[in-house]
C-alpha cells in the first residue's frame, strides 16, 4: 500500500504496489521476497519468507539521493509473524559502506501492523550523494519460517521550518487564598509560534482569558474548589494543561456573634426544644477542632438554637454566613427578631436552608427592619422544627454576622510581591502581584519609578527586552477607596541573546520509547569537525540542561550523552556524567570536558560520528532488554516504568574563559 505522505518520499515503490523492484532481497541463508500479501494502506505489501536463517539477511533499496547535514524522517509499517525484530541502516551502497546517519537502529516489531518512525540527520558526506542504501537488516533476529511484512516505507526531508505542536513544560499550580484576594494561574509551553491560550474554569472558557497567565477577579467563597486549566494551541495542534484547584478560606470580619465556631464551648448559644435533645461542641468542625452538635432524641414542635442580645443598627445591610449539615439532610429555617414579645422581625424571617449531609457554606444578605434606632435585643435563631426527627444530628460552625459596610471597607494589602526575572534579549517578562482589599482595586505599574502607560492590571508583560532593560526596577501601586500600597521592587535582568563563544552540541526534543529503548542517535549535524581549533572546545566546560517533560513513574533514571568517533563501539566514545532524577522537572549539570568518561578515547581535532542519549536505571544499567548479565538486567525489567519519557536535552560547550552558557 501507499499513503499520501509517500508522494514526497525519495524511495521508489514505497508501498510495493508495483511489484518488488527496485527493492532487493539478499540472504546467505534461504528465503524469498514477494508482494503477495495484503497491505495496510493499499492492495499489496512486501512479504519476506525465511526458509533458513542466515547471518546476512537484508531488504534494501539503493541509489538514494541524499543531502548533507540534513534531517530526514523514515516511517514505515511492519510486523512479523513471530514478533522477531529487525534493524535499519542508511549507508553508502559501495565500499567502504560509510554510515550516512542511521546505523543499526533496532525496531521492536510486533505481530500485527504497527507504524514506526525515526528522525535522523545525514552524516559522512559534505555534498549531495546519489549512492545511498536504505537497508532493513533481519539477522540475527530471523529464524526458519519467519514471515516479515512491510508497507508504506517513506523517507522524506524534514523541512527546516517543521511545525511543532504545543507541549506544556510547566503546569498551572493549585492555589490557596482567602476571600477577596485574586489568584494568578500561569503556564509555560513550547511549540511553533504563535501559541494561543484559552483559560477555562470548571471546563468553561473564561472570556478574555487568553494569555500565558490568568488573574481571577476578587474571590468569593463560592469559588472554593473551582478547577482552572488552559488550552494551548497553534496551527499544528493543541494540548490541555492539568487542572489546578482553587481553595478559598474565609477570614471572618468583625462579627457581632460571640463564640461563632463553638471553640469555647456552647455558651452563649442556647438550645431549646419542647421535645428532647442536646447541644454539645463535641464534633470536629469545618477545618477546626470543634463544631456545634445537636442531637434530636424526640421530635418537638419548637426546636431552636439561638443567640440573644445582639446589637443591631437600623436600615443596615448585614451578611450572615455559616457552615452546617445534618446526618439526614433535614432542613432548618433562620430568623432574626426581637428576643422578647412581640418578637418583631428584624429583617430575616423564616429563611429556609436546604441542608445537605456534608459540610456546606451558606450565606444570606438582608437589611434590618422593624426599628429606627440601634437595638440590643436581637435574637438570631436557627429553627429546626418542623423538619427535625428522632435521631437527627445537626452540625454548625463558623456562624458570622457582619455589617456589609464593615466587612468590606478594607485598604489594599499585598499578599504576593512581584518577583525578579531573568530573561534574554528579545524575550518578554511577566510581573504579577496578588492583593486583597475592598473592591474595586486599581493597579498602576511603574518602571524605575515612572508610570507605564496602560499597565493597569494585576500583571504586566514587558515589551520584547533589549539590553537597555537590564537592571530595570518594576513595582506596582495598588489603590482603592480606602488607601493605596506600593509593592516591593522586582529587578529585571537581561542577558545577551547568544554567547558567540559557545557551541550548542545538542538540543533535541525526544520521546524515549520501547522501540529505541536505552539508546537514541542524532548524528553530528552542526558539530564542527575540529573541536580544538580554531576554538578549543575540547578544553572547555560542558553544560547540560535536561528538561523532563513526561515520565511514567518515579523510577530513578541516570541520563547521559555520549559522543562517538569512527565506530559505534565502547572503545571509541566519551560520555558525560550521569544526571539522576525520578520526576519531571529541569536538571542542570556541568563538568570540564577533560573529565568526560573516556575523554582520551576521542581525537578531538577530528570529525565525530554520532551523538547518543542514553537512559539507564539507578544502577547504571541501560534500560534495554538486549542487555543481560554480565551487562544487566536493568532494574525492574518493566519498560512501562521508564517509557514513554519525553525530554528536551541541551548541551553547550563553552571554551576556556568563554563565560556562561546562554540557553536556547
Amino acid at each position: 500500500g501507499i499513503s499520501s505522505a509517500a508522494s514526497t518520499s525519495i524511495l521508489v515503490n514505497p508501498g510495493f504496489e508495483s511489484g518488488t523492484s527496485p527493492w532487493i532481497f539478499y540472504t546467505n541463508g534461504a528465503g524469498k521476497f514477494l508482494n503477495n500479501a495484503p497491505g495496510i494502506v493499499g492492495t499489496y505489501a512486501g512479504h519476506v519468507t525465511i526458509s533458513s536463517p542466515g547471518t546476512n539477511v537484508q531488504l534494501y533499496q539503493k541509489g538514494l539521493v541524499l543531502s548533507p547535514n540534513t534531517k530526514y524522517t523514515l516511517s514505515f509499517k511492519a510486523y512479523s509473524n513471530t514478533g522477531h525484530d529487525l534493524s535499519i541502516s542508511l549507508l553508502k551502497h559501495g565500499s567502504p559502506y560509510t554510515k550516512y546517519g542511521l546505523s543499526n537502529y533496532v525496531v521492536n516489531l510486533g505481530t500485527s501492523w504497527s507504524q514506526y518512525s525515526i528522525q535522523f540527520t545525514t552524516t559522512g558526506f559534505s555534498t549531495t550523494v546519489s549512492d545511498g542504501r536504505l537497508m532493513f537488516w533481519l539477522a540475527p533476529y530471523d529464524a526458519a519460517s519467519d514471515q516479515y511484512y512491510l508497507d508504506d516505507v517513506v523517507l522524506t526531508k524534514v523541512s527546516v521550518d517543521t511545525q511543532v505542536s504545543p507541549t506544556i513544560v510547566t503546569q498551572p499550580a493549585s492555589k490557596t487564598i482567602t476571600v477577596g484576594q485574586t489568584a494568578i494561574f500561569s503556564v509555560a509551553a513550547t511549540g511553533t509560534a504563535p501559541l494561543t491560550y484559552q483559560w477555562q474554569k470548571n471546563g468553561t472558557n473564561i472570556p478574555g482569558a487568553t494569555g500565558a497567565s490568568y488573574t481571577t477577579p476578587a474571590i468569593t467563597l463560592s469559588d472554593n474548589g473551582a478547577r482552572f486549566r488552559v488550552l494551548v494551541s497553534n496551527a499544528w495542534g493543541s494540548v490541555n494543561s492539568n487542572e489546578a484547584t482553587l481553595t478559598v478560606s474565609y477570614i471572618p470580619a468583625l462579627s457581632i456573634i460571640s463564640n461563632p465556631g463553638f471553640e469555647l464551648g456552647t455558651s452563649p448559644w442556647v438550645f431549646y426544644t419542647n421535645g428532647a435533645g442536646t447541644l454539645l461542641n463535641n464534633a470536629p468542625g469545618f477545618g477546626s477542632p470543634h463544631a456545634g452538635h445537636i442531637t434530636i432524641s424526640q421530635q418537638g414542635t419548637n426546636v431552636q438554637l439561638y443567640q440573644k442580645g445582639l446589637v443591631l443598627s437600623p436600615n443596615t445591610k448585614y451578611t450572615l454566613s455559616f457552615k452546617a449539615y445534618s446526618n439526614t439532610g433535614h432542613d432548618l429555617s433562620i430568623s432574626l427578631m426581637k428576643h422578647i414579645s412581640p418578637y418583631t422581625s428584624y429583617g430575616l424571617s423564616n429563611y429556609v436552608v436546604n441542608l445537605g449531609t456534608s459540610w456546606t457554606e451558606y450565606s444570606v444578605q438582608f437589611t434590618t427592619t422593624g426599628f429606627s434606632t440601634a437595638v440590643r435585643d436581637g435574637r438570631l435563631m436557627f429553627m429546626l422544627a418542623p423538619y427535625d426527627a428522632a435521631s437527627d444530628q445537626y452540625y454548625f460552625d463558623d456562624v458570622v454576622l457582619t455589617k456589609v459596610s464593615q466587612a468590606t471597607q478594607v485598604p489594599p494589602t499585598i499578599v504576593t510581591q512581584p518577583a525578579s526575572k531573568t530573561i534574554t534579549v528579545g524575550q518578554t517578562a511577566i510581573f504579577s502581584v496578588a492583593a486583597t482589599g475592598t473592591a474595586p482595586l486599581t493597579y498602576q505599574w511603574q518602571k524605575n519609578g515612572t508610570n507605564i502607560p496602560g499597565a493597569t492590571g494585576a500583571s504586566y508583560t514587558t515589551p520584547s527586552a533589549t539590553l537597555s532593560y537590564n537592571g530595570a526596577a518594576y513595582r506596582v501601586i495598588v489603590t482603592n477607596a480606602k488607601g493605596s500600597v506600593t509593592s516591593n521592587q522586582a529587578i529585571l535582568t537581561v542577558r545577551a541573546s547568544s554567547n558567540t563563544n559557545q557551541l550548542v552540541i545538542i538540543d533535541e526534543y525526544y520521546t524515549h520509547n520501547t522501540i529505541t529503548r536505552a539508546f537514541s542517535f542524532f548524528g553530528v549535524s552542526n558539530v564542527p569537525s575540529n573541536l580544538v581549533s580554531p576554538v578549543n572546545y575540547a578544553g572547555g566546560t560542558i553544560y547540560s540542561r535536561l528538561q523532563v517533560i513526561t515520565k511514567p513513574s518515579t523510577k530513578i533514571v541516570n541520563y547521559q550523552m555520549c559522543l562517538f568517533q569512527d565506530q559505534l563501539v565502547a572503545a571509541k566514545h566519551a560520555c558525560t556524567n550521569y544526571q539522576k532524577f525520578n520526576s519531571t522537572g529541569t536538571y542542570y549539570a556541568s563538568q570540564p570536558m577533560t573529565s568526560l568518561y573516556q575523554y582520551n578515547k576521542i581525537v578531538w581535532s577530528r570529525q565525530l560520528l554520532e551523538r547518543m542519549l542514553v537512559v539507564k536505571d539507578k544502577y547504571g544499567m541501560p534500560v534495554d532488554n538486549r542487555y543481560r548479565p554480565p551487562f544487566g538486567p536493568f532494574d525492574g525489567e518493566n519498560f512501562n516504568l521508564y517509557y514513554p519519557m519525553k525530554v528536551r536535552y541541551t548541551a553547550i560547550i563553552v571554551p576556556p574563559n568563554g563565560g556562561q552558557p546562554v540557553w536556547p
